[in-house]
């Protein structure tokens, strides 16, 4: 039990966090929502402050794109860290609750290699688990999702608002590629398809320990 009486908010860093999505305005279909590569800089700068320093997830299967920021000393209303993804990768990460990383280590480079030419196993397992998660969420709704770590003395109202101003002007400027649910994961069909053909073409042509799997993860 905490006594949070006895807690200075300037000294508690709490996570906040903030849901959004998009549907199309003709079809209402739904899509889904990437933060690109050359704004994720200045998005962690937007919410983070001078100091910044961001990293870009790729879009491989173990990734699901998205990114990251820290800043070890934010000013007033900034975050510590700053997260911002799509929800896509929840269903791929085989039910570990509340997840919010990488899936590469469930690609790992060496247990693929290992298990490329067998029935069942590390490898064919994600492959199974990968076919049945696309084939389940073609019309599902994801959600993009940006946390940010702040000073408990930030939390209130002006915080909320910087948050929400943030993504619109993100927004604005163009900082989203957005896709056709259905049409995404197809696109992550093919890429897993391709993917367990180039790894049964190089096990058949040599030891499968030589090939190079570390385009999962």
């Amino acid at each position: 039990m905490i006594d949070w009486s006895n807690l200075s908010p300037v000294h508690v860093r709490v996570d906040i966090a903030m849901n959004f999505f998009a549907v199309s305005a003709v079809e209402n279909r739904p899509v889904i929502s990437f933060v690109k590569e050359e704004f994720c800089s200045a998005a962690g700068k937007l919410f983070g402050g001078e100091g910044t320093t961001s990293e870009s997830h790729d879009m491989c299967l173990g990734r699901f794109g998205g990114m990251s920021a820290h800043n070890p000393s934010p000013g007033v209303y900034e975050a510590f860290k700053v997260i911002l993804y799509n929800d896509v990768k929840i269903p791929f990460t085989r039910a570990k609750a509340r997840f919010n990383g990488a899936v590469g280590e469930d690609w790992s480079p060496a247990k693929s290699r290992a298990t490329i030419a067998h029935a069942s196993g590390h490898w064919r397992k994600g492959v199974e688990m990968y076919q049945r998660c696309l084939e389940e969420h073609e019309e599902t709704q994801f959600t993009s999702r940006l946390e940010v770590r702040v000073s408990a003395a930030d939390v209130d109202d002006l915080l909320v608002h910087k948050l929400m101003d943030g993504l619109h002007r993100l927004q604005s400027n163009g900082a989203f590629v957005h896709f056709f649910v259905d049409e995404y994961l197809g696109y992550v069909r093919e890429l897993l398809v391709m993917t367990t053909e180039i790894m049964v073409s190089l096990s058949r042509r040599f030891d499968a320990s030589g090939s190079n799997a570390g385009f999962l993860c």
